[in-house]
């Protein structure tokens, strides 16, 4: 069960991919409990072209817990990878990311079925990230 709200972030003056964002986005979704029997699943992405050069992180369910680390998985079943523009525009919800794929914009690797056995899961993710959406980028 998701604690509802989730904890509210303190966004003021913070890059989007920072390590204090990856932080932050740790924080918010380990207070996600996902559904019984959701599969475990880790989805690693890439973002090409940001401000700081490349950032790669990994967001990992496992069980009843989830967490988001900054660097590369030491084993992901999907693959994200998208340009800083494109990220931005899915973490802010301007577009989805299913728009994203479709349009070509987000790639896609890996196991595919494990991200649709994990939708359940990824639907608590999203609305405990909405205060994300929301944060003050200096990169505005």
């Amino acid at each position: 069960m998701t604690r509802w709200p989730p904890p509210t972030p303190s966004l003021a003056g913070m890059r989007y991919l920072s390590p204090e964002w990856i932080e932050t986005l740790h924080k918010t979704v380990s207070a996600v409990e996902v559904p019984v029997g959701t599969p475990d699943v880790c989805i690693e992405h890439t973002v090409t072209g940001g401000p700081d050069g490349d950032v790669v992180y990994h967001v990992r369910v496992s069980g009843s817990a989830v967490t988001a680390e900054a660097g590369p998985a030491a084993s992901a079943d999907v693959r994200f990878t998208q340009t800083y523009e494109s990220a931005r525009a899915i973490a802010r919800g301007e577009t989805s990311a299913q728009a994203a794929f479709m349009s070509g914009a987000l790639r896609l690797g890996g196991d595919a079925r494990a991200l649709i056995d994990s939708a359940a899961a990824f639907e608590d993710l999203d609305r405990a990230l909405a205060p994300l959406r929301d944060l003050h980028d200096p990169d505005a």
